[in-house]
């Protein structure tokens, strides 16, 4: 969805550290996909996204 941290940001608010672990998991997708340890990873990321925006948003990962 967005190529760099900083656009995530500008567009969502959330921090660098969530922003800079969502792009590492994306860039992962390719080589991880379907893999436990990634969907957890995904699951994980989306409880941050969905405690750093407040319910703003509703982040959901299907795997």
């Amino acid at each position: 969805m967005f190529s760099e941290p900083e656009e995530l940001i500008a567009e969502f608010g959330v921090s660098l550290e969530l922003a800079n672990d969502l792009k590492t998991w994306g860039c992962g997708w390719e080589h991880r996909s379907g893999q436990p340890d990634h969907d957890a990873e995904a699951a994980g990321l989306v409880r941050r996204l969905n405690g750093e925006l407040d319910g703003q948003y509703r982040f959901v990962y299907r795997p």
